[in-house]
């Protein structure tokens, strides 16, 4: 398991979690179940303990990422809002329960590579507020809340540098560096339409999309310039938090989920949930006494939730009526179709989903070799596939993408997926009419 998940760069928390399930022979379910139960408690955490006022929390739980990201599609993902909003309760007395408040911090920088710079920058404000400006720990207490700063960032740090040394798709490249930060912009925009849903989840960089982007920005501007009046430390943690995401998308991973666009959400909200600590037991009257720049702050939070729930209620309602995958319907097409002397290879090495529910049935890539979830070497080639057809033995290739069909003779054609990479089409390979790439 820490050589698969090192090797994709995700920190081993999530995984360590599944791991018990996964042994125990469980179904894919108790990750499904994992990811509903967090988001759920994320969902109480906020309405129990928040200082934010109940419309804001309505609209935070009808909003996208509560309604369908997190709970649903999010994986380690999901656990992250819960995390958050723990470390937050304890925000206050940070100083007298210092653990309670970093080692959420510290799963939280272990579930995924986004999430390391906020914890970073999270653990250094308290490591200077508590062992530079004043010495309020020694002895064990001391060295026990520095090793769980120390180890939290090192080892997901440590598997980033592992993974980006040996797969190489998490190569830098400072090419292009500016059309991801485009797309996580247009991302916060997008959610207002359908065209969230479309393959790249961005909506097409158009006139309409950058102006929305631009607003986007300029709503970004007037909530950070606003968390700085209620909080400099906070603001900056967020800005920190907000480079090294826009750093990592342009430089060693460009695809922009909408996961990760919302674990910014997250992290905003828990800046203003800690700087409005002080709105607790009597919340209506508590907010009445707020000063300008904190009720301002509310309603434009408000309007950054409002603004993603069309995109939620799409995507719920596109799940409950089409399939979110068709690596299912392909399965069954290819265990009751296709016989086992035959060969079935993989255009690409994003098929996780399809080599889970083929189970015993191995898909090929490469050079011949099954596919797995991690360390697929080289890519296919026509050619490769050549050598494979013989009499009596056919050579098939799964595609997800229905253009690259025309040029192959479709066996079958699974129904279209609500998620991007989970069509899948079948093609037969006859080595005497195709040509390689």
């Amino acid at each position: 398991m820490i050589k698969e998940v090192s090797l994709k760069g995700h920190p081993l928390f999530f995984y360590i979690l599944l791991f018990p399930f996964a042994k125990a022979g469980f179904s894919v379910f108790a990750m499904q179940f994992l990811c509903w139960i967090s988001s759920a408690a994320a969902v109480y955490l906020l309405h129990a303990y928040s200082p934010f006022p109940f419309l804001l929390n309505f609209l935070i739980t009808v909003s996208a990422p509560f309604l369908y990201f997190f709970p649903v599609i999010a994986r380690s993902y999901s656990i992250i809002p819960f995390l958050l909003f723990l470390s937050a309760c304890f925000y206050s007395s940070r100083r007298e329960k210092p653990l309670l408040y970093l080692m959420p911090l510290a799963a939280a920088a272990n579930t995924h590579f986004i999430m390391t710079g906020f914890a970073f920058i999270l653990f250094m404000f308290f490591y200077h507020e508590n062992f530079i400006k004043e010495k309020a720990y020694s002895g064990k207490a001391a060295r026990s809340i520095i090793e769980v700063i120390a180890l939290s960032i090192a080892v997901p740090a440590a598997q980033i540098i592992f993974a980006v040394m040996n797969n190489d798709f998490f190569s830098p490249s400072y090419k292009g560096a500016f059309l991801p930060i485009t797309y996580f912009f247009v991302s916060f925009f997008e959610n207002l339409t359908p065209y969230f849903a479309n393959n790249e989840y961005v909506l097409p960089l158009s006139i309409l999309s950058l102006c929305g982007g631009a607003a986007v920005i300029l709503l970004l501007c007037f909530i950070l310039h606003k968390l700085y009046a209620i909080s400099a430390k906070l603001f900056y943690a967020a800005m920190f938090s907000l480079a090294y995401q826009l750093a990592a998308y342009s430089f060693f991973y460009p695809l922009v989920y909408p996961m990760r666009v919302f674990c910014f959400h997250c992290i905003l909200l828990f800046c203003f949930w800690c700087g409005l600590q002080g709105v607790k037991e009597d919340k209506a009257k508590a907010i009445s006494a707020l000063n300008w720049n904190q009720k301002s702050s509310l309603s434009l939070l408000k309007l950054l939730f409002f603004i993603t729930i069309p995109s939620g209620l799409y995507f719920a309602f596109g799940d409950c009526m089409h399939k979110f995958s068709s690596a299912p319907e392909m399965a069954a097409f290819i265990n009751n179709n296709v016989s086992e002397s035959d060969y079935v290879f993989a255009s690409t090495d994003f098929m996780e989903s399809l080599v889970l529910a083929l189970g015993e049935r191995k898909i090929l890539f490469s050079r011949g070799e099954p596919l797995s979830f991690s360390r697929n070497e080289y890519i296919l080639k026509d050619t490769d596939l050549y050598n494979y057809a013989t009499p009596g033995r056919k050579v098939f290739l799964l595609l997800w993408e229905k253009e690259e069909t025309q040029r192959y003779n479709l066996i079958y054609s699974a129904e279209s997926a609500l998620k991007w990479k989970e069509d899948y089409y079948l093609v037969q390979i006859y080595p005497e009419t195709e040509h390689g790439y």
